[in-house]
């Protein structure tokens, strides 16, 4: 099915569309620290580093805010890092922390690290959000495996994220990702597309079952520039399809699921597809899965 319905965002969705993959993080960071807090009791130090983390995510759907949020990332972490180390002493005087500690300790590293590629990609795009960009498929491999590989640290052995066929089981999802261009190695898109095929990629892990497989293609061709996310989750109801583009929009089949995501990872997909003159279909089945084309006509170097 093509979706071809308009978009009503106020400047703040816009905004916060545009901020979606570092909300996404803020959002992983407040959870850890609650299973902090939920682990050792209430502690005020945790409290206060919640309420910080939870200000700068608010601050995302304001335009200049927003950008000041992605330039203090830096003192966001410190602040965070002085914080979980007057929790540790505190920590100390009454128990041994247990492995948990250590475990969102290693897990906020690692998210760190995500965080500050994250705003600096977006901060290179300030000035020029309808740039093009050109990106080797190795390189746009290699970021999604950094990506997932933190996912699957955040899942605390939940779950298994695999590229490779043969590391494939039942408890892993095993992600392909298949890169198709005129010029070789070479894929040029809209610089948000980068985040884009992480959010689809993500979407379908977390509506799909431990053992299945996600089938990514992208493709440079003559006159276009095409995307393809393929799953075997949970599928949609047709009825619904065309409304899961709006905003904040989950379907009624997956409303109960936990999630950590901003959860308008769709709608940013579509509202830039059509930003970019292009077309966007969705084609689902209820218990057998999804798939979403993107197809956006090259825009001259």
């Amino acid at each position: 099915m093509e979706i071809k319905k308009d978009l009503e965002l106020s400047k703040e969705q816009n905004t916060l569309l545009v901020m979606h993959s570092v909300l996404n993080i803020f959002n992983v960071i407040i959870y850890n620290l609650m299973r902090l807090d939920n682990a050792y009791g209430n502690s005020a130090i945790i409290e206060e580093l919640q309420e910080v983390v939870l200000d700068a995510a608010n601050r995302l759907g304001n335009p200049v805010e927003s950008l000041m949020v992605l330039e203090e990332v830096g003192v966001l972490r410190a602040r965070i890092d002085q914080g979980l180390d007057r929790f540790l002493i505190e920590l100390r005087e009454k128990t041994e922390p247990e492995s948990m500690y250590w475990e969102v300790n290693d897990t906020l590293l690692s998210v760190y690290d995500i965080l500050g590629i994250r705003s600096r990609e977006l901060l290179s795009r300030k000035d020029d959000e309808n740039e093009w960009v050109t990106y080797s498929a190795e390189g746009l491999r290699d970021d999604l495996v950094n990506t997932f590989h933190a996912v699957e640290q955040n899942g605390y052995g939940a779950y298994k994220i695999v590229f490779r066929a043969e590391d494939h089981d039942e408890k892993a999802y095993l992600v392909k990702i298949k890169t198709r261009s005129i010029n070789g190695d070479v894929l040029r898109m809209p610089r948000v597309f980068q985040d884009i095929i992480r959010d689809l990629i993500a979407n379908s892990r977390k509506y799909s079952l431990p053992g299945s497989t996600i089938i990514t293609e992208i493709e440079d061709s003559v006159t276009s520039f095409l995307l393809s996310v393929k799953d075997e989750g949970v599928g949609m109801e047709l009825s619904e399809i065309e409304d899961l583009v709006d905003f904040g929009k989950r379907g009624s089949n997956t409303s109960n699921r936990p999630t950590r995501g901003g959860g308008f990872g769709l709608t940013k997909a579509y509202y830039f597809t059509r930003a970019y003159g292009g077309r966007f279909w969705i084609e689902s089945e209820l218990g057998k899965g999804t798939v979403i084309r993107i197809e956006i006509p090259l825009r001259s170097a």
